[in-house]
């Protein structure tokens, strides 16, 4: 939330969470007052919703619309912020009342300077999952255990940053070619990410920030469908691998084939530079923040 610390906002409140966060307090502003809701937190697949029940994401939007409906002769002072453009999608789908000139999509931002790009110089893949078992390590388990079974298991060096809340099973943690590094600092962070080949993202993800590390320390990226700016990603020229269902088996070929790659000593990610590029032009810290100080000096004068 750091980041609109200095930015103007006489006049104008800043909601940095769901677009159902607030609703009463939205409701209950005074006349003339501009806000805008920050949609930063629905993980959404092909704009709509994927982890509520279909029943409660219902009577979510039916609640979101009454508000907006009751404030629809201030509707032009209601903005939204979304940061993938499923959301911008979904926004549109489901509140009607929301004029399109009204919704900023401003994706997250990073400093991509100050990842390196380096190569890794063993002939085997190292692959590396940030985020523990919050962010779905459980899924890169299960895709070692299917590399195992392949007879391909050798070919590759796995390493896990962050905690491991849950137990792990005693037979993994004994193969030596798995790394669980643990909550390790950002410094460490970099150094790591600068020694692998690629990263794997298999956990549902608005908009992933480990991502954007990936790609801007050059490394593969492994992701799927259940990454919300995945389709972001893919249309801005991003060369990376998109699983459609987010299962374990369907990372499988393309492990083996950059295994493969890297057994012949290729480099594993021929894309690293260009990827990179792409994300310093279009996430890269001043040009993201421009476009939130854009945001707000638009609301300010209107």
């Amino acid at each position: 939330i750091f980041i609109y610390k200095d930015l103007p906002r006489d006049g104008i409140i800043y909601f940095p969470y769901s677009i159902y966060d607030y609703l009463y307090e939205v409701l209950f502003k005074p006349k003339g007052q501009k806000y805008i809701m920050g949609s930063h937190s629905m993980h959404l697949k092909n704009g709509r919703m994927i982890e509520n029940h279909q029943l409660l994401e219902s009577a979510l939007n039916s609640l979101v619309n009454l508000v907006l409906w009751l404030r629809r002769r201030e509707i032009k002072n209601i903005y939204i912020h979304a940061i993938n453009t499923a959301q911008v999608d979904y926004i549109k789908q489901n509140f009607k009342l929301i004029k399109e000139e009204n919704i900023f999509y401003i994706p997250n931002m990073i400093n991509a300077e100050k990842y390196r790009i380096a190569k890794n110089k063993s002939n085997k893949l190292r692959v590396v999952h940030i985020g523990g078992t919050d962010k779905d390590a459980h899924s890169v388990f299960s895709i070692i255990k299917l590399l195992k079974e392949d007879g391909h298991i050798n070919d590759f060096e796995f390493y896990f940053i962050g905690k491991l809340s849950e137990r792990v099973d005693p037979e993994l943690m004994k193969m030596p070619n798995l790394h669980f590094l643990g909550e390790i600092s950002e410094k460490s962070k970099l150094k790591v990410l600068s020694t692998m080949d690629a990263i794997i993202v298999p956990a549902y993800e608005t908009f992933s920030m480990v991502v954007l590390e990936g790609l801007a320390s050059g490394l593969y990226v492994l992701t799927s469908k259940k990454n919300a700016a995945w389709r972001d990603f893919k249309e801005l020229g991003i060369k990376l691998f998109v699983a459609e269902n987010g299962q374990p088996v369907e990372y499988i070929k393309a492990l083996e084939n950059l295994a493969a790659v890297k057994k012949i000593g290729k480099n594993a990610n021929r894309y690293a530079d260009y990827n990179k590029n792409i994300v310093i032009k279009n996430f890269g810290e001043s040009i993201v923040l421009k476009k939130i100080l854009g945001m707000f000096e638009y609301t300010e004068h209107i």
